[in-house]
């Protein structure tokens, strides 16, 4: 089926992908780029033909909303990979991107072991008791992330840099099917989180370091590598937020222009459903993508997180006896925030899998039983056994699947 005009210059020579990347304008440059109407309500119209010309920016709606999130990851060291011209992601064991990761990561360690291990050592060296040893194993499982994450996420770049690819070939696809670029719209809610997140990860570390009865107001070498700690910790689980709202986003999107072409146009409509069960196909190859593309990664931070919190409340409670200080507060609330990052995690994956499977299943089952047509009947059988054979389940390599029942457990 052709949605687009052949005419257009953009899609002769042998029906290839017919967005490519534009280079960037120069300042003197007279050309201009074509952009879709918008209704009164802000929605983009259909693309006209003649009219499809669309950039980078416009295309990949994925790196363009996440990139600050991605930029992040990048400078941790936990995301090795660089993005192409084209959108796409690249991983190297070779690249400045590796090495810049690894003599971070070198260095972290470096002043963990300064801040941290010889004190520790010596505590264990002078106290014997119990409760000292737990919170010398609380102290070291806390900064586990430190000497786990970047080392257990490395072996796994390639298959993240695929993923992040797949993400620009499903929304080339669906511009070439549909003519109009996949707008996932997650760039204001991307900016909010990157102006909180800082603020609250150095106003915590600052206020801990305060209270922690050093003779020092604030240890610079330690708050880095707390602050390091907790820009991994919580970038790490807002990149996985914010992807599974794109995976909801875009399924979304997926279905209103399944309506609208369903309800307005004049196409053929089984080559309509066909279209859209195809896109379907690709966008819950992502959703599970999702999970195996990082098991290792978040199988292990959920192990962390739950090893964590049973430090925390054990330590929180057997202090409620004794007097309460700051950090013993500070510790409290550490348990919340490793509880609700725990709820985000597990919420997150049971929406987008929800959003792309049971949501649409719900409206193309009433399309159907409203449908007269044996062609289109036809057409929706098959849509509806694809998503059968293909379920959108996120899973850590088959280990678990991550929805809020692991929450609950």
């Amino acid at each position: 089926m052709k949605i687009l005009s052949s005419s257009s210059n953009h899609f002769n020579a042998r029906n290839e992908m017919f967005v490519r990347e534009v280079a960037p304008m120069s300042i003197f440059s007279t050309d201009k780029l074509n952009k879709p109407d918008l209704h009164e309500d802000g929605t983009q119209n259909k693309l006209k033909n003649n009219d499809v010309v669309v950039t980078a920016e416009t295309l990949n709606s994925y790196n363009r909303d996440l990139n600050p999130v991605l930029k992040v990851l990048q400078f941790t060291g936990v995301f090795p990979f660089s993005k192409t011209r084209r959108g796409t992601w690249v991983y190297s064991p070779f690249s400045p991107l590796m090495f810049y990761a690894v003599c971070l990561y070198i260095a972290m360690l470096t002043i963990l072991w300064f801040t941290t291990g010889a004190k520790l050592r010596d505590l264990m060296k002078i106290h014997r008791h119990f409760n000292v040893l737990f919170f010398v194993f609380m102290a070291v499982s806390y900064f586990l992330i430190i000497l786990a994450i970047p080392v257990i996420n490395w072996p796994e770049a390639n298959r993240i840099a695929n993923y992040l690819s797949g993400w620009t070939k499903f929304q080339e696809k669906y511009c070439k099917l549909t003519g109009r670029p996949l707008n996932l719209g997650m760039r204001k809610k991307v900016y909010i989180l990157m102006l909180i997140l800082p603020v609250l990860i150095f106003s915590f570390e600052v206020i801990y370091q305060l209270h922690n009865g050093d003779d020092v107001l604030v240890d610079w070498w330690v708050a880095t590598k707390e602050w390091y700690l907790d820009v991994v910790r919580f970038y790490i689980i807002t990149y996985w937020h914010l992807t599974c709202g794109a995976l909801s986003s875009a399924a979304r999107n997926l279905w209103r222009n399944f309506e609208r072409e369903y309800e307005e146009s004049t196409k053929y409509m089984p080559d309509v459903i066909d279209t859209h069960r195809s896109l379907w196909v690709e966008l819950s190859r992502l959703v599970r993508e999702t999970g195996t593309s990082m098991t290792y990664t978040y199988g292990f931070y959920i192990l962390y997180m739950f090893l964590s919190l049973t430090f925390f409340v054990y330590h929180t409670i057997s202090n409620l006896a004794r007097q309460l200080r700051p950090d013993q507060i500070l510790m409290a609330l550490e348990c919340c925030v490793m509880e609700y990052t725990l709820f985000l995690l597990c919420n997150s994956a049971t929406n987008a899998t929800r959003e792309v499977g049971d949501v649409i299943r719900d409206k193309l089952l009433k399309v159907r039983w409203a449908s007269n047509d044996t062609m289109v009947q036809r057409e929706l059988d098959r849509f509806l056994k694809s998503m059968d054979a293909f379920p959108p389940i996120v899973s850590l390599g088959d280990y678990t699947i991550i929805n809020r029942g692991l929450f609950i457990s």
